[in-house]
């Protein structure tokens, strides 16, 4: 099975931590926070206005 590296930010200490996706139970090993954010590229939005 192929491994899927992806990126997330702890809520905590703010560091970029990659894990692979098929993880169960993420801890973040510089504060040992468990909440993270998924990072997401920073693309601007277009919406039609109506």
């Amino acid at each position: 099975m192929e491994e899927k590296k992806v990126e997330y930010r702890c809520w905590n200490c703010k560091k970029i931590l990659t894990f692979d996706v098929s993880t169960i139970g993420l801890i973040c090993p510089y504060c040992g926070s468990r909440i993270f954010y998924k990072i997401r590229p920073s693309m601007p939005r277009h919406v039609k206005a109506k």
